[in-house]
C-alpha cells in the first residue's frame, strides 16, 4: 500500500509542475505573441481534476478527509465511537464501489464512441479514466481502515 501512496504523491507534484507548465506557456502565447491557444486551458483543467482525485484518495489513507464528527464529541462513550467509524467507513465503501462501477461503464462508452477532447486530440476515455482508477483506490484505503478497525 506505501508503493501506491509513493506513486499517488509523485504523480500530483508531476502533474501540478506539468500545470504549471501549461498555464505559463497560456500566458508568453497570450501576453508576448498576442495569440490565444485554446489547448492549454482546456489541458489544465483536466490536469486539475486529476490532481483532485489523486488527492482525495491520499486524504483517505491519510485519514484526513471532510467528516461529521458532532456526536463523537458529545458522546464520548468508546463502543459509539467505533460503530460510527464502522457506519463511515461502510458507507465510504459503498459510495466509492458505486462510483467506481458506473464511472467504469461511462470510461467504457467513452472509449466505444471514439470521441475526443475539444481543443486537442487527447481520446476522453484516457481523460476520465482517472475517475475508476482513483475511486478504486479509495475502495481499496476504506478496505484497509475497515480491517484495520476489527483488528483493534
Amino acid at each position: 500500500m506505501k508503493w501506491i501512496s509513493k506513486i499517488e504523491k509523485s504523480a500530483i507534484v508531476l502533474l501540478f509542475a506539468f500545470n504549471l507548465v501549461i498555464l505559463f506557456i497560456t500566458v508568453i502565447y497570450r501576453y508576448v505573441l498576442n495569440n490565444s491557444p485554446t489547448w492549454p486551458e482546456e489541458a489544465s483543467r483536466y490536469v486539475m481534476i486529476w490532481i483532485i482525485y489523486l488527492g482525495v484518495s491520499q486524504s483517505i489513507e491519510k485519514k484526513t478527509e471532510i467528516r461529521i464528527d458532532a456526536l463523537q464529541r458529545f458522546i464520548n462513550k468508546n463502543w459509539f465511537n467505533v460503530f460510527t467509524e464502522f457506519f463511515a467507513i461502510f458507507v465510504c465503501l459503498v459510495i466509492s464501489a458505486m462510483l467506481c462501477y458506473y464511472s467504469y461503464d461511462f470510461t467504457k462508452i467513452l472509449h466505444q464512441s471514439s470521441s475526443f477532447a475539444a481543443s486537442f486530440s487527447m481520446p476522453m476515455y484516457l481523460i476520465y479514466a482517472i475517475i475508476p482508477a482513483t475511486t478504486f483506490l479509495m475502495f481499496v484505503k476504506y478496505l484497509s481502515r475497515l480491517v484495520s478497525l476489527f483488528k483493534n
